[in-house]
């Protein structure tokens, strides 16, 4: 049976009535709509504030040097290529 936009539009309806009687039963779920936003809000700007707070550098008036990390000594060509040879005996 496909879903047709009747059948949509009577679930709507349904659903609004529905959740009009539960409220009027038990008021306090009527908050539950509100905690679930105020979550999503709360969650997004949480992960923005740790996103932008650790992405970014702080300027403090200090001398900022950048910090030379040593690269993979794998990387260099020559080496490269004995790691190969290696690699192949090994697994000959």
């Amino acid at each position: 049976m496909a879903l047709t936009r009747r059948h949509v539009l009577l679930s709507s309806i349904v659903g609004f009535v529905a959740w009009g009687y539960v409220v009027h039963w038990l008021p306090i779920l009527r908050y539950l709509a509100y905690a679930f936003l105020l979550g999503i809000l709360f969650t997004v700007l949480l992960l923005l504030a740790i996103t932008f707070t650790t992405s970014w550098p702080q300027r403090d008036g200090t001398n900022h040097v950048a910090v030379v990390r040593p690269s993979l000594d794998l990387l260099d060509p020559k080496k490269w290529r004995a790691e190969q040879k290696a690699h192949l005996q090994v697994s000959a």
